[in-house]
């Protein structure tokens, strides 16, 4: 049970925050704590072989990928890979579901 609430606070700092894209991935920000969340492809879905990074440059700050977002992935068939850094700590309910 911990985990789960250790999960939910993680994402409950990132509601309400604007989607960002760089480097072909979309994300929630969370500007005071420099993170970052890899959240789902607006209009469409991820293909191919998927790196998501440590960190990236956003407005001339570094944000840590910390977090894969609930539905990120969703309903993405066209996945061949995805590799996830050792920065991500949590991943959302459903974040690979109906993938193949």
């Amino acid at each position: 049970m911990m985990l789960s609430k250790i999960g939910l606070q993680a994402f409950a700092d990132f509601i309400n925050l604007s989607k960002v894209q760089v480097g072909g991935l979309y994300y929630y920000l969370d500007v005071s704590k420099m993170e970052a969340r890899v959240t789902s492809k607006t209009g469409k879905n991820y293909s191919g072989n998927i790196i998501i990074p440590y960190s990236f440059d956003y407005n001339s700050q570094s944000h840590k990928v910390t977090s894969i977002g609930a539905d990120a992935f969703m309903r993405c068939s066209g996945l061949t890979s995805v590799t996830i850094p050792n920065s991500v700590t949590s991943i959302g309910t459903d974040a690979f579901y109906y993938c193949i």
